[in-house]
């Protein structure tokens, strides 16, 4: 008896351990990276945006932007308005939520933000 419920506890344990390694929380939907292309970011939704951001960023090609200049490139923001020290745009990099993905989409931000001096943009991340 007592050598059953160790053999049962021992296997519940191996078990445990498989499921939680398989949970996936951050699950990655394999989305390509693509080359940024200005006509693709303002025409597509957020899943063609987020596989662009990372070569967006790479090659630094809003640094040293007027605001006028970012917005004729990537568009009208998503989360910000036009008047404040930063442009937000919605991109979603292919990353899901939840035990094996199934809490829905992980909700990624590409922020461009502006220098109050020059005017010009001074960084550009992406954050959740």
């Amino acid at each position: 008896m007592r050598r059953t419920l160790i053999i049962g506890t021992g296997l519940l344990l191996v078990i445990g351990l498989c499921l939680n390694a398989s949970t996936d929380i951050g699950r990655n939907d394999g989305l390509p990276d693509r080359a940024f292309d200005a006509k693709a970011w303002r025409e597509g939704d957020r899943r063609v945006r987020g596989a662009m951001v990372a070569d967006l960023e790479k090659r630094q090609l809003l640094i040293g932007a007027s605001k006028q200049a970012v917005i004729k490139l990537l568009g009208a923001p998503d989360a910000s308005d036009t008047l404040g020290p930063r442009l937000e745009y919605d991109v979603d990099l292919g990353l899901r939520t939840g035990p094996w993905g199934l809490g829905g989409t992980w909700l990624f931000n590409t922020t461009v933000r502006f220098d109050t001096l020059s005017g010009t943009a001074c960084e550009v991340r992406t954050h959740d």
